[in-house]
């Protein structure tokens, strides 16, 4: 049954992160291939900077969009289809509510990801191109092929790199991939906390967000204390304090999930 639940998520969602990302794509390719043919038809820097430089702010702003917008629609999406009038049909299927939460996490975090990648190489794209265009370079296929070339041999020194380095970057792709899911079930929680409300749910949900960033803005200050004093010491406890980041980040995740999953299976207040 959880299988159906996130099948019928992706299907429900699919069409508006689908032209999400099509929109990353046609963006660095559009803002790519004027850069180029600018560069090429004029030597004039001036005019090149103005063609260029809405390329590059338009780029700058599309990154954090292409990562905050699956977040937020996610939890639109969780606020109607759990604490809303879509509540009654969702909470009456045959199935726990573990798992109902549980898809739609796994549904948002997904979408998220995929987001965020195609944003962030439309960016790198737009970026690339529009800066050696700003040079006075004129871009070749010899030029993507040689960043195509720089990238392989970036990859190759990257097997060969120290164990401890290795570690490390597990590490943190580890803590950005929960810090991302965190994102979204804390959202879910302060949903969860919102529907107690009798009325003005959202508002409850707005304020029970703000609460708990404010206590989480409060953890991270601490830890990021701890981990300026500890880690400098050695290597040894650099990783130690890197990991225990790491295991705190899933705790809260876990927190979270947990929290948010009993507030709907013994607290339901749906209007």
């Amino acid at each position: 049954m959880l299988r159906k639940l996130i099948k019928n998520e992706f299907v429900a969602t699919a069409k508006t992160y689908l032209i999400l990302i099509l929109v990353c794509v046609a963006f660095g390719v559009f803002t790519a291939l004027s850069s180029i043919l600018f560069g090429s038809l004029t030597d004039n820097p001036a005019l090149m900077m103005l063609v260029t430089l809405p390329s590059l702010f338009l780029g700058s702003m599309l990154f954090p969009v292409a990562m905050a917008f699956p977040i937020f629609h996610s939890a639109w999406r969780f606020y109607k289809s759990m604490a809303a009038d879509e509540g009654y049909l969702m909470h009456m299927l045959p199935v726990p509510t573990w798992m109902l939460v549980f898809s739609k996490g796994i549904v948002g975090t997904v979408w998220v990801l995929l987001s965020s990648l195609f944003g962030m190489a439309s960016y790198v794209l737009s970026q690339a191109t529009s800066t050696i265009v700003l040079a006075g370079h004129d871009f070749t296929v010899s030029d993507a092929l040689g960043m195509i070339e720089a990238l392989e041999n970036m990859l190759k020194k990257g097997l060969n790199i120290d164990p401890n380095i290795v570690f490390v970057i597990v590490n943190v792709a580890l803590i950005t991939l929960l810090s991302l899911i965190l994102s979204i079930l804390s959202i879910y929680l302060c949903i969860a906390i919102g529907q107690l409300w009798t009325a003005h749910r959202i508002l409850g949900s707005v304020l029970a967000y703000f609460a708990l960033n404010a206590v989480t803005n409060i953890l991270v200050s601490v830890m990021l204390v701890l981990f300026v004093i500890i880690a400098v010491e050695s290597l040894t406890a650099f990783n130690i304090v890197l990991s225990l980041c790491t295991l705190l980040t899933a705790a809260c995740c876990v927190a979270c999930y947990l929290v948010t999953v009993h507030l709907f299976k013994n607290k339901l207040n749906l209007q």
